[in-house]
């Protein structure tokens, strides 16, 4: 017999609105990620970050008063990301912490300004000291700048970032997992702060230490802008890079910042945003800042620059692609009715739809033709209990002597749909036996044709 707890949604969400949280590290760039936020909020409840999941976020019908079986969280999970899954993270954990937005513990502002694709490292990354120096303080939380993939050192103690618990030895740690804690290790729950050792090695690349101070820079950017200011376009951002410091040349600009001429200008044209690192090079290469690059463009005062400095030309690496996990997701997404598209698991998994079709074809298509299954059998369960619900209506008024007439019934139905549903307009009309004006308009026009085709 299990003897954990039961709770219910109405008991987490009466529990959370005594136990609000707030966003730590707000007007910084050393803001909170969401994670950190969702496992102090289950910290503060004092529940298993599992219980959280299960009704702020997973929301499934049948976990309600549950207790056997309780949801899985993917390994995989990149809520801090840009795409469907920091939304919906942000939006259901924003009820109940009490936050106005929690976009902000997300890269979401820079949707379209820069590129969602390896934005976010796939696992976490701390620094010991800043850990320690929390708990000192009494508030521990985890930034979101550890989560940018472009973020290998600590800006504070100029040290590289640690992903491997120094106790258990594992590292690809999970943003969250059913036990998650603030600070500790997702594998053996080990505290991962620690004090500054003398003998450390301070981090040796001068651009490695820019780019993480530049990266909290940039995290700073939708928390401040000004009004009348908003974060640009990608194209309008490289562009501007490129006609201020390189003459208009993309192929120059190319070269200097270790891109493909070809991909630079697809970036300026707008066909796809450049990536996070473009912008930090070309802050590095010319003095201007997160701010002057994606906000003002306006180039007038530069910081030092580093005219002198090379990058190498960098291609994409291959995406880790577990098979097993993503044939494993779609077995059990047919298993459970084709309640979910291909495309929402493939959002979900964090892959390209098209990679997941390829890969998958066999398995794809029997999610596919599940999910049409489902929504079919959905539409028509709607449709007969639209119909019984007028039918109700319809018989109602009758019993009271009133004569039904389909404005009247639709104002009793209370759905604002029917006016605008074709489908809907016409059952209210035929079983109430009221024609709308449209119809009157229909059947004169059909009479008199008649009429005009016996003369």
């Amino acid at each position: 017999m299990d003897s954990r707890r039961v709770i219910t949604r109405g008991e987490l969400f009466d529990a959370s609105a005594h136990a609000r949280i707030e966003v730590q590290g707000e007007g910084t760039g050393r803001i909170e990620q969401l994670s950190s936020v969702a496992a102090r909020l289950a910290e503060k409840l004092c529940l298993p970050f599992i219980e959280v999941y299960r009704f702020a976020i997973n929301q499934s019908p049948s976990a309600e008063g549950a207790v056997g079986r309780l949801p899985m969280i993917s390994r995989k999970l990149l809520i801090e990301a840009i795409g469907e899954t920091a939304l919906k993270w942000t939006t259901s954990l924003a009820r109940f912490t009490g936050a106005a937005d929690l976009r902000n513990c997300t890269l979401l502002p820079f949707q379209g300004a820069i590129a969602a694709k390896r934005l976010v490292s796939p696992g976490r990354r701390w620094c010991p000291v800043c850990l320690e120096e929390m708990a000192d303080s009494g508030i521990v939380y985890e930034p979101l700048v550890w989560r940018v993939s472009e973020t290998l050192d600590c800006a504070r103690h100029r040290r590289p970032l640690v992903d491997i618990c120094p106790d258990c030895g594992k590292g690809t740690q999970s943003s969250l997992v059913a036990n998650a804690r603030v600070g500790c290790c997702r594998y053996c729950g080990s505290w991962l702060g620690r004090k500054a050792v003398s003998t450390e090695a301070p981090s040796q690349s001068l651009f490695a230490l820019y780019c993480a101070q530049a990266c909290e820079d940039l995290l700073a950017l939708p928390q401040c802008v000004k009004d009348g200011e908003s974060i640009l376009p990608s194209s309008v951002s490289v562009s501007g890079l490129r006609d201020c410091f390189f003459e208009g040349n993309g192929s120059a600009m190319a070269r200097r910042l270790g891109e493909l001429p070809s991909q630079l200008n697809a970036y300026c044209n707008g066909e796809f945003p450049a990536p996070l690192h473009v912008f930090l090079r070309a802050g590095y290469v010319t003095g201007a800042s997160m701010h002057q690059i994606l906000v003002s463009q306006d180039f007038s005062v530069l910081g030092a620059g580093n005219a002198e400095a090379q990058f190498d030309l960098r291609r994409a690496e291959p995406r880790a692609y577990d098979q097993s996990h993503v044939d494993e997701s779609l077995r059990a997404a047919i298993l459970d009715g084709g309640g979910m598209s291909v495309l929402q698991l493939a959002s979900q998994l964090n892959v390209e739809v098209v990679t997941l079709w390829r890969r998958s074809p066999k398995l794809a298509k029997e999610l596919a033709i599940a999910h049409a299954a489902y929504i079919a059998k959905r539409s028509a369960k709607g449709q007969s209990e639209f119909v019984e619900s007028v039918r109700t209506t319809v018989a109602d008024l009758r019993s009271q002597g009133v004569n039904p007439t389909a404005s009247e019934v639709k104002r009793l139905l209370g759905d604002a749909g029917i006016g605008l549903n074709p489908w809907k307009r016409t059952v209210v009309h035929e079983l109430t036996g009221d024609v709308g004006p449209l119809e009157r308009i229909n059947r004169c026009e059909h009479h008199s044709g008649e009429d005009d085709g016996e003369q």
